[in-house]
């Protein structure tokens, strides 16, 4: 259906009447309830698209939050309407074509959406709730079907994210760059929810209750390798780091005991699925938020059942006779990996292992210490010979499809990078065969070669392992290809409209809609770690103790002309603002840093910064 519409908003109770500018929106994180803009189907009849608005039989009107928004809507008015919720306009057409498909899922989800999407209410003079539970949307589309006028007297939404705005922030040469940072930060924002209005309410003892979501919409759970990266995101840009704790708490409050897998973490906090990888991650971003916190209260809780995951780990990695442990699902699940020694699965324990041995040192855990290094040891020791492809010049796994085809993982080799199992030397060589086999122009595919796209993690563009991807770029000093990777990615979900990180990017740049409609998230918290690393290494600003007690000063050099930002610690932030390279190869700038922390840098190679104390 085509609109021509003016479009008026209504801002703090003033009517803005523009044809080609919007209105200042209120930020993320706001308490105060926010009207929509009505598109007008026919503003004459309407004497203009404001509230009250009559609805005339068999007219549609949408209403445009103007981006990804998460709440609870309230209206009023008379008579009954049918509806619509939409995270894009293009979904309203999917809904008309299907309207009588009755085995179209785009209104029911078949995941974990708390709500359906379309139905059907009954106008009351008295404020109410469209639906129960908070939803996630940008459009709400209605439809008098009814033989009567009906009128819409007020439309309001309760904003349901994380009531705060960030504080931390980054800025640099580059327009496109900074436009992906704020989309990153403003995902894992809208994702970071109250635990009650989870897929199966949680208990989140800390702060307000609330916790970290993989997406606002659709799983609206707690999933252990979506919140390492987002909570990643959130440490640097966010003062409350609550929200982190109460997720942690979630899942390994839930440890699995009495059971074959007796010790695991489960991998998600409402439906307590058993996930070995993302137990892993887990663990890793438990350490990472000790790191950025020295929460000794959420320590003294997981004292008693890290040595239980400990003992899971060995147990594990002992019941095979190739001495790995073989992957029970990936996240990459439309692909059969179970019951293989994916190379993927063995970095992130690598990893999560390297993180226990700091927190066991923390926990002064001597004997848990020495068997969590030995096992970690035996991991990366092992590692290359067994999953390195030399035709490839890659780490590779075999897919059971089309009889078996050798594939390099995307994943598989980042984390080896990130794990420290890749030698410095031979970071690139890595790198440039990912360059090689992966890049498309909208990013990194996740297995190479494609054997069959019909699959949906085989051919398409996950900004969760694009994400680390720039980190493990970064990691190896290959800042312009990190650059370049995040501008791909970031470029193709603007080009489609969207202000928010895609789950998924179809290559074409379709939305992630399925041939039976159902579609994936439109905001997905996992891609805040492409706005962590951007902070991360071109501010160069690390902690070293838990708490920021000691931070690291090590910025990359990049072809951008400055960057500059805020990093979020418990003592105040830390203000970063730096200049290129010089003619004799030094980085220029200033470091403000609060009274309370230390920093450890290498003066000859920054000898150009200057460090303030606030």
């Amino acid at each position: 259906m085509q609109y021509g519409f003016v479009i008026l908003c209504i801002y703090r109770n003033r009517l803005i009447f523009d044809r080609k500018e919007e209105s200042k929106l209120l930020p993320l994180g706001t308490k105060q309830s926010i009207v929509p803009f009505i598109k007008c189907a026919d503003s004459q009849k309407n004497n203009g698209c404001s509230f009250p608005y009559s609805i005339y039989p068999g007219q549609d009107v949408i209403l445009d939050w103007q981006r990804k928004s998460t709440g609870w809507i309230e209206l009023s008015g008379e008579g009954t309407l049918n509806y619509e919720l939409a995270g894009d306009e293009k979904i309203f057409d999917l809904y008309d074509y299907n309207a009588n498909n009755k085995e179209f899922k785009g209104d029911c989800f078949p995941s974990f959406c708390a709500d359906k999407s379309r139905g059907r209410i009954k106008l009351s003079k008295e404020s109410t709730l469209l639906q129960k539970r908070s939803n996630a949307f940008r459009y709400l589309r209605f439809k008098n079907n009814s033989d009567s006028i009906a009128s819409l007297e007020s439309v309001l939404l309760k904003p349901s994210e994380f009531p705060a705005q960030p504080v931390g922030s980054f800025r640099c040469s580059d327009e496109l760059i900074n436009i992906g940072w704020q989309m990153g930060i403003d995902t894992v924002h809208l994702c970071t929810q109250p635990g009650d209005q989870s897929s199966v309410p949680v208990f989140a003892p800390f702060g307000n209750g609330y916790v970290q979501w993989d997406g606002c919409r659709r799983d609206r759970e707690i999933w252990g390798g979506d919140l390492r990266s987002g909570a990643l995101g959130w440490y640097y840009n966010f003062e409350d780091q609550t929200p982190i704790a109460n997720s942690l708490y979630v899942i390994m409050n839930a440890q699995h005991h009495g059971c074959n897998e007796h010790g695991l973490f489960p991998g998600s906090g409402s439906t307590h699925q058993i996930y070995y990888e993302w137990a892993f991650w887990e663990v890793t971003c438990l350490w990472e938020y000790i790191l950025h916190t020295a929460d000794e209260k959420l320590l003294s809780f997981v004292a008693h059942v890290l040595p239980e995951f400990l003992s899971w780990c060995e147990r594990k990695f002992s019941e095979n006779s190739d001495g790995w442990l073989h992957s029970n699902i990936s996240w990459m699940y439309s692909l059969n990996l179970e019951k293989q020694s994916s190379p993927s699965l063995q970095a992130a324990a690598a990893i999560c292992l390297d993180a226990m041995k700091n927190l066991f040192s923390l926990l002064e855990l001597g004997d848990e210490l020495k068997r969590t290094k030995a096992l970690h040891k035996k991991i990366v020791t092992r590692f290359h010979r067994s999953f390195w492809n030399s035709d490839l010049q890659a780490y590779s796994l075999t897919l059971d499809l089309n009889g078996g085809t050798v594939c390099s993982d995307l994943c598989a080799n980042c984390w080896a990078i990130l794990a420290n199992i890749v030698e410095p030397s031979d970071r690139l060589t890595v790198l440039n065969s990912i360059k090689k086999l992966h890049w498309t122009e909208a990013g990194s595919v996740n297995i190479s070669p494609i054997v069959n796209d019909s699959y949906t993690h085989n051919g398409n563009i996950w900004p969760y392992a694009n994400a680390y991807e720039v980190s493990a770029r970064f990691h190896s000093g290959d800042t312009e290809s990190a650059l370049e990777l995040f501008k791909r990615y970031i470029g193709r979900i603007r080009s489609i409209g969207h202000s928010t990180i895609f789950e998924m990017i179809h290559i074409d740049g379709a939305l992630p809609i399925q041939k039976d409609g159902d579609t994936l998230s439109f905001c997905h918290a996992w891609a805040a770690q492409g706005s962590w690393a951007l902070q991360r290494y071109l501010l160069g600003v690390t902690p070293i103790s838990p708490g920021w007690k000691e931070f690291s000063f090590a910025p990359l050099s990049s072809p951008l002309e400055w960057v500059q930002g805020l990093i979020v610690t418990p003592y105040g932030t830390i203000d970063v603002e730096l200049e290129s390279k010089d003619e004799k190869g030094v980085i220029k700038g200033k470091v403000l840093y609060p009274r309370t922390t230390k920093y450890v840098c290498r003066m000859e190679q920054f000898g150009g910064v200057e460090f303030i104390k606030k």
